[in-house]
């Protein structure tokens, strides 16, 4: 794999040893341009999805019921995995309506999750955003997410 490449790319590489014998070989190179794949979450029991997903709650201990991490093995076509990340941000929430990610709440910038267990500090009156994002060792990234509001009691 190339990063950055378009298209399949042959190189011809040439050798001499100490004793002067010569060899030579053509090698291969295919751009990855398939992101990681394999991600799935579910929060409050609701499956997160490419374009966003929603649920409310009045309760601040709802689960994180299910993560599967994003994979990608390294092969011929493919870079490997980079990483896989879940996060979670919180937002306003006036109306019923849940503002841009980071506007307010606890998590005003995102928090990193190990696992399925919830951060400390939720609290009612505001949204949380979970993002379970995959990216591979050239930049190929896929994200899944699912908002919650958390509505005062």
């Amino acid at each position: 794999w190339v990063a950055g490449a378009s298209t399949p790319a042959d190189y011809t590489l040439q050798a001499r040893d100490i004793a002067g014998s010569e060899r030579s070989g053509v090698v291969s190179f295919v751009n990855d341009t398939a992101a990681p794949a394999g991600g799935a979450l579910t929060v409050n029991g609701v499956g997160a999805g490419s374009g966003g997903t929603a649920s409310s709650t009045s309760s601040t201990s709802f689960p994180i019921d299910g993560r599967s991490d994003y994979t990608e093995a390294r092969t011929a076509t493919q870079s490997g995995l980079g990483s896989s990340v879940l996060t979670v941000q919180s937002a306003t929430l006036t109306g019923g309506v849940c503002g841009t990610a980071g506007s307010g709440g606890p998590f005003t910038t995102p928090v990193t999750i190990t696992g399925t267990a919830q951060p400390a500090g939720i609290t009612a009156g505001s949204c949380y955003t979970y993002a379970l994002s995959g990216v591979d060792a050239v930049g190929n990234a896929s994200t899944v997410s699912t908002t919650v509001a958390v509505n005062a009691p």
